[in-house]
């Protein structure tokens, strides 16, 4: 199954995937190789997903590509841009898809938001909120992090590394267009803070605390290519209803049609 979707073109997200299989592994609580699998699947259909969507400088454009996606994930649509066959696999029992779609759905209103505010603190919200709805999207595929101890420690964990993903991109974010709010020193102290207070609280609930410091130290570090620049070619579609291209392209390749004009009426 893992086979049947494309390998990511940002391979930081799985390798961050896979990294915290094993950290998983060395503090005592190990997935089984079902979940691993479940892992893998969920990481690469995230990543192609969210590069497909993120591709479009239009918001419009980007809901009606999101909701393509949506769309086939609930069996009610069957036209989409992007190879979902395997996490449909994944989410063939009916609560599960609901789970994750759901999720799904908030996570993209909350991304939405976070692209076009100017409040710090609205901001500093929708950074908590998409972290959070993406441990919700893998909880629903993955059992055991659906364990109440587990599952905090999980939601806590995604919102220090959405924390520290912001703290490395913002910058360059503002640059690109990509969201409204300034990065200035205000903004990055209220991230830092947020990212100490959790930090620390999940290192002290953690069952083996200096394991998980030291497998996190690395990631503090920020990359020397930002994350999500690596292949990554945006589509600039503004004025929105005149200006949808024919072909989406992600990082030079053609991976289906954008969303035409009628379809944003």
């Amino acid at each position: 199954m893992l086979r049947s979707l494309p390998l990511p073109e940002r391979p930081e997200y799985e390798t961050l995937a896979r990294s915290f299989i094993g950290l998983a592994a060395r503090i005592g609580e190990p997935f089984d190789p079902g979940e691993v699998h479940a892992l893998l699947v969920t990481i690469r259909a995230f990543e192609l997903v969210d590069r497909h969507v993120d591709a479009l400088a239009c918001a419009e454009a980007r809901r009606v590509a999101f909701e393509r996606v949506v769309g086939v994930l609930e069996g009610s649509g069957d036209v989409c841009e992007v190879n979902l066959g395997a996490l449909l696999e994944l989410l063939a029992p009916p609560p599960r898809r609901r789970a994750f779609v759901g999720a799904m759905r908030a996570f993209f209103r909350h991304t939405e938001r976070l692209r076009s505010t100017r409040d710090p603190a609205l901001y500093l919200r929708c950074v908590l909120e998409e972290a959070r709805c993406a441990a919700d999207m893998t909880a629903a595929v993955v059992p055991s992090l659906r364990e109440p101890a587990r599952g905090r420690r999980f939601v806590r964990l995604a919102e220090v590394a959405n924390l520290v993903d912001k703290l490395h991109d913002m910058r360059r974010d503002h640059r690109c267009g990509e969201i409204a709010i300034t990065p200035n020193a205000r903004l990055h102290l209220a991230l830092g803070r947020a990212f100490v207070a959790r930090a620390a609280l999940l290192a002290v609930r953690a069952p083996r605390p200096l394991a998980l410091v030291r497998w996190g130290l690395p990631f503090l570090v920020p990359p020397r290519v930002p994350s999500r620049a690596v292949a990554h070619q945006r589509v600039e579609t503004a004025p929105c209803r005149q200006g949808i291209p024919d072909r989406v392209h992600v990082g030079g390749a053609r991976v289906g049609p954008a969303p035409r004009a009628t379809d944003l009426t």
